[in-house]
């Protein structure tokens, strides 16, 4: 157990009250069918916000060094 809380606080998540995705916003974007995309958008855990409010599928994925 301390082990695990100390890997949290070295991440900078310790404490940080995560919303429950059940609650979280919709990405929203329009399909193919014209209905909005109902997929969770990206979640940025250290601000326990959406990194741009999208899913994976319509531009939430996020580049880790890989030049555009």
């Amino acid at each position: 157990m301390q082990i695990l809380e100390q890997k949290l606080r070295d991440s900078g998540l310790y404490g940080v009250r995560q919303t429950p995705r059940k609650n979280r916003p919709r990405c929203g974007a329009i399909t193919k069918s014209g209905k909005p995309c109902q997929a969770p958008p990206v979640w940025d855990q250290r601000r326990n916000a959406p990194h741009n409010g999208r899913c994976k599928l319509h531009g939430g994925a996020i580049a880790l060094g890989i030049p555009a």
